[in-house]
C-alpha cells in the first residue's frame, strides 16, 4: 500500500507506483503523462482519482483498478476512449468532462456509483457547456448487476444515442439530459418510461427537438 496522496506529472514519476496495489489517499495524474502501464497492479484508490490535462489517449494500464472514492477526468485533449478503464465501483461522483477527442465511454460499472456525470454545464447557454465534443457512444456492458444513483449527461453535441437504455435503465435512479444537441431527449424519455421507470425521475432540456431551455441544475 502507498500511504497518503500522490501526484504523478510525468512517465518517470509514475514509476514510483510500480507494483502498488492500493493508494491510501488521492491520486492525481496530470501533465506530460503518456502511458499508465506502471499502474497495472493498482486495484484501489481510497481517495479521489483525478486525471487532468495529460497526454493520454487511452486508460490502458488501469484495467485492474476496482474502486475509487471519486473519479474526475477532464482537460485531456488526446483522450479517445474509456474502453480500457477497468473500474467497477465509485462511492461518490464519476465526472468525465472537457475531453475534446473522447469518442467512446464504455464502463463495466458492475457495483455502485453515486453519480455519473458525462459533460458539464455552467450556464443556460449550451455554447458554454463543457462536455465532450466528439463523444458519440456510451455503453455500460456490466451495469445490469449494479446501481447508479444519478446519471447526468450535459453538453455532448455529438452524442446521438445511448446504447442499451432499456437494458441499463433498471440500475439507474434518475436520469438528467441537458444540451446534448444530437440526442433525441423525448425518445430517451419514452424508453425510460417504457422500462417502468418513474417519469418524474428523468429531465430533458436543450436536446434535439427539446423546446424547453436549459438552466444548468443538479450535479453538472
Amino acid at each position: 500500500m502507498y500511504e497518503g496522496s500522490v501526484t504523478i506529472d510525468s512517465n518517470e514519476t509514475l514509476e514510483a507506483l510500480l507494483g502498488v496495489t492500493e493508494i491510501d489517499g488521492d491520486l492525481l495524474i496530470e501533465g506530460a503523462v503518456t502511458t499508465l502501464g506502471a499502474l497495472d497492479c493498482l486495484r484501489h484508490v481510497r481517495g479521489t482519482l483525478e486525471v487532468k490535462n495529460t497526454e493520454l489517449s487511452t486508460f490502458e494500464g488501469l484495467q485492474r483498478l476496482v474502486s475509487a472514492a471519486t473519479v474526475e477526468v477532464h482537460g485531456n485533449e488526446k483522450l479517445r476512449s474509456f474502453a480500457s478503464f477497468g473500474i467497477v465501483e465509485v462511492e461518490g461522483l464519476f465526472w468525465i468532462y472537457d475531453n475534446p477527442s473522447l469518442e467512446e465511454v464504455q464502463l463495466d460499472l458492475a457495483k455502485f456509483v453515486g453519480g455519473l456525470v458525462i459533460g458539464k454545464c455552467f450556464s443556460a447557454n449550451p455554447a458554454e457547456f463543457s462536455g465532450n465534443q466528439a463523444l458519440t457512444k456510451i455503453r455500460f456492458p456490466g451495469l445490469s448487476g449494479g446501481k447508479i444513483v444519478v446519471v447526468h449527461l450535459a453538453g455532448n453535441p455529438s452524442l446521438a444515442a445511448i446504447d442499451g437504455i432499456l437494458e441499463w435503465s433498471s440500475s439507474i435512479i434518475s436520469l438528467d439530459l441537458q444540451g446534448n444537441t444530437m440526442l433525441d431527449g423525448e425518445a430517451v424519455r419514452t424508453a425510460w418510461i417504457a422500462a417502468g421507470k418513474d417519469a418524474d425521475m428523468i429531465t430533458t432540456c436543450g436536446n434535439l427537438g427539446d423546446e424547453n431551455p436549459c438552466i444548468c441544475t443538479g450535479t453538472g
